[in-house]
């Protein structure tokens, strides 16, 4: 088994028209094409490790109303089968409440934390 894993931090992204938001949305477009395209013996994992946005708090929905297609790329991801770890920042805060404002099932491949996360790939940790 083949585990792609694309990582993502500190890039404070401050609105949507902003030059990083919109490179970070074309690698993830380029990673979903690519996962909806791969061999079924690879596993694509996303990490968000933190202050993606300048400020984002998760349990609001102005902040996943201002950024609709991230989010709505997040759920696409999902039901592709795509696992996503977001790890909290200092700047983007209370995301245990994501899936609800999203209005995403528990999905069993949509994990959020708080502090820090040890995840574990077959032998391969990070």
């Amino acid at each position: 088994m083949v585990t792609r894993i694309h990582l993502f931090s500190d890039l404070h992204i401050l609105s949507s028209s902003d030059f990083l938001y919109r490179e970070l949305m074309q690698a993830l477009r380029e990673s979903l094409s690519d996962t909806k395209n791969q061999n079924i013996n690879q596993t694509t994992v996303w990490g968000f490790v933190g202050d993606i946005f300048d400020i984002f708090l998760g349990n609001t929905s102005y902040f996943t109303n201002s950024y609709a297609d991230f989010f709505e790329l997040l759920r696409q991801a999902l039901e592709s089968g795509i696992e996503i770890h977001y790890i909290e920042g200092n700047h983007d805060i209370y995301l245990k409440n994501l899936k609800k404002v999203l209005g995403i099932a528990p999905a069993s491949n949509f994990f959020t934390y708080r502090d820090s996360a040890e995840l574990k790939f077959g032998n391969f940790k990070l």
